[in-house]
């Protein structure tokens, strides 16, 4: 839901009419705050589960290789062919294709894979040194590498403003995690566990609105901090349901009514206060707020097992397979619009029409790029852990104990 009201967003207000579906989709952007929540949810319900429940945590490098078989693999074929596409980085697209040939390499340890791989690299490297300017290089490995790509013509591909954020969050967790892991454990219960672990987030949840209000940055804003406040609320939604697993229904439904009450908070409050710069004309509390109102929906489902009205919406089998090929649809639909605008019928297009052309292109690239991209490389995780935990094992010496 949040990658398809995204590219609904993208749709309306890159179409030239401007028209019905410019305006009754301009917030559909939220599906960014959404997708952050959530993040913070996923990711740190296991390590929440270990803290509060004093078990070890779970291992820090199987969860960063995880995170990069997720996101780099389709994220740098999609870099490639937006970079074939520009004539300012045509001869930088091997670049970020070196990176994908790397890792590929990497899961599979085939000598073909690392041939190719290092002859890519090497080409690489020749096309950067020799044809373009050191501007253009910086932009080109800030780009493959994800380290921070402020609006404008800085980030090839578009939505790579948000992944940037993303991969910071990633490397700031495993430091939240130990932080709030060496104050929770030293209560007693899993209650009070719970209690200090919750403490130590609640000041991250107003951070970004603070930073943003006081700061009014005009260009460094695409940073974490800008952001951290929507990664802390599902990281405390985390907590709430590691110390409660399951409610009643009239508690689920107050969840729900709480989350529409911030919701309408939220969008009675959409002027108040300093602009926020990513924030499409909003001001800085709409997004926090309703990065709040999904965690408290979110909530209301899980509480009950995903047994009600919305849980059941959320896990049909349609929005399930959609939810399987979201992360493409969130990378392909921006590079499908940029193609289209590139022609006569963009222009001459209903809404209606641009939008089910959009979708449809999307949904078959995004398809493609599961079958043969994110789904091999995830599968590849646990083995590669495995052989990991291997290689260490058999490097490992043998101590043997005599009498």
């Amino acid at each position: 839901m949040a990658a398809l009201g995204v590219l609904t967003y993208h749709v309306g207000q890159l179409n030239d009419r401007h028209g019905w579906l410019a305006a009754s989709t301009s917030r559909l952007w939220l599906g960014v705050p959404l997708f952050f929540m959530l993040s913070g949810f996923l990711l740190f319900l296991p390590f929440a589960e270990a803290i509060v429940h004093g078990r070890p945590l779970p291992s820090f490098a199987r969860y960063g290789r995880s995170r990069l078989l997720r996101i780099a693999p389709a994220y740098w074929v999609v870099l490639t062919v937006e970079l074939l596409r520009s004539p300012l980085y045509v001869n930088s697209a091997v670049a970020a294709f070196a990176m994908y040939l790397w890792l590929r390499a990497y899961i599979s340890r085939s000598g073909v894979n690392v041939a190719l791989a290092a002859v890519a690299t090497a080409v690489a490297i020749f096309a950067l040194a020799g044809t373009t300017t050191p501007l253009i290089r910086h932009v080109v490995v800030a780009n493959v590498f994800l380290y921070y790509l402020p609006f404008g013509p800085w980030g090839v591909l578009g939505p790579a403003w948000s992944l940037c954020i993303e991969v910071s969050f990633y490397l700031a967790l495993p430091i939240l995690v130990l932080c709030g892991s060496r104050l929770a454990r030293r209560a007693a219960t899993p209650a009070q566990r719970a209690g200090r672990l919750a403490g130590f987030l609640l000041p991250l949840a107003p951070m970004s609105v603070i930073y943003l209000w006081l700061a009014r940055p005009s260009f460094a804003h695409v940073w974490l901090i800008a952001f951290i406040g929507q990664f802390a609320v599902g990281m405390l939604l985390a907590v709430a349901l590691v110390v409660r697993r399951t409610a009643s229904q009239v508690a689920s439904r107050r969840l729900l009514a709480g989350a529409l009450g911030v919701a309408l908070a939220a969008n009675l409050l959409h002027g108040v206060g300093p602009v926020d710069p990513s924030g499409n004309g909003s001001s800085v509390l709409y997004g926090p707020l309703m990065g709040v109102a999904f965690a408290l929906a979110l909530g209301s489902v899980l509480v009950r097992n995903e047994q009600t009205i919305l849980g059941r919406v959320l896990t049909a089998r349609s929005v399930v397979a959609a939810g399987t090929v979201s992360y493409g649809i969130y990378l392909w639909h921006f590079p499908v619009i940029e193609s289209l605008q590139r022609t006569v019928w963009w222009s001459n297009a209903t809404e209606a029409a641009a939008l089910l052309v959009v979708l449809a292109a999307t949904l078959a690239l995004a398809t493609l790029s599961w079958l043969i991209v994110e789904r091999p490389a995830l599968a590849a995780k646990d083995r590669v852990g495995q052989r990991v935990a291997r290689d260490r094992a058999v490097a490992e010496p043998v101590v043997v104990e005599t009498a």
